[in-house]
């Protein structure tokens, strides 16, 4: 609900509000979006490169922060199978 003066009208104040929880929202959704296209490229990247993946494999990865991804990015170049990934993901806090 609107704050609104006595004319009805929508307050400066709940205006600049408004844009600014739209403006953050907007930003929010582009990090998510390219977020979620990292976890997509990486996990494309490795199931072509070391095989099918399972689901609690590919969720351990979307878990990851972004710092762990962009490692992750890196690293999977030296990957040879699954288990150089599942060992990579134990030793950074993640389910394999």
């Amino acid at each position: 609900m609107f704050i609104q003066d006595q004319h009805g009208a929508i307050t400066k104040a709940t205006r600049i509000g408004i844009e600014q929880g739209i403006r953050q929202g907007i930003e929010q959704g582009i990090e998510q979006g390219i977020r979620q296209g990292k976890v997509t490229l990486i996990v494309r990247q490795l199931e072509r490169s070391v095989g099918v993946l399972s689901p609690e494999i590919k969720t351990s990865i979307a878990e990851l922060s972004a710092q762990q991804l962009e490692n992750l990015g890196e690293e999977l170049l030296d990957f040879a199978s699954v288990s150089d990934l599942t060992t990579w993901l134990q030793a950074h806090n993640n389910r394999q």
